[in-house]
């Protein structure tokens, strides 16, 4: 039998009907219990069946079945995986071992060859460059007292929404996103 053909049925005592809120993960599923019945002959637990694996497996990690309130009324729970054992076939084993290739010394490089000097350029050295600072890649500078301030700026003249700087780095960041370089003083 295969484990998607096995249908499990859960039960809630002391109900007609129920419905349990379940959650797995930040998805609430909300499942279904009914035909419960109590009188002075006895009483029957409202039910719920499926043969959804998915469903069981939520069901039965849920905190409503591992405190009792949710129960297995029939089908087996599920049991934790054993561990996977890796096997080696008989005929993998038999094979004789893969050689590996030859490993190749480094050989040191050849000096470069020598060039004409009717082909030579001339050689010119390079000036180091200073690298430029942030400000004069045409950005404007805007010094901010609060984050509120900075808010207020990006909002009016980009139309970018305050809840989008919640900090000093956003409003930083989304100041060159739009050109400008935010200062807090």
């Amino acid at each position: 039998m295969k484990i998607k053909d096995i249908r499990k049925e859960y039960g809630v005592d002391g109900y007609v009907d129920y419905v349990a809120e379940i959650r797995a993960g930040k998805v609430v599923h909300t499942v279904h219990f009914s035909g419960g019945t109590e009188s002075g002959y006895g009483r029957t637990p409202a039910k719920f069946a499926t043969s959804d694996i998915a469903l069981q497996f939520i069901i039965e990690r849920s905190k409503q079945f591992k405190t009792g309130k949710i129960r297995l009324l029939s089908g087996k729970p599920w049991a934790p995986a054993a561990p996977v054992r890796a096997s080696v076939p008989a005929s993998v084993s038999n094979c004789p071992p893969v050689p590996s290739a030859p490993v190749r010394e480094l050989q040191p490089e050849s000096p470069a060859p020598e060039v004409p000097p009717a082909i030579s350029a001339p050689v010119r050295e390079l000036q180091p460059e200073a690298p430029a600072p942030e400000a004069s890649q045409g950005r404007e500078r805007v010094e901010c007292a609060t984050l509120g301030d900075a808010q207020i700026v990006l909002k009016e003249r980009f139309g970018v929404a305050s809840s989008r700087a919640h900090n000093r780095e956003k409003a930083i960041a989304l100041g060159k996103q739009n050109g400008i370089e935010i200062i807090f003083k």
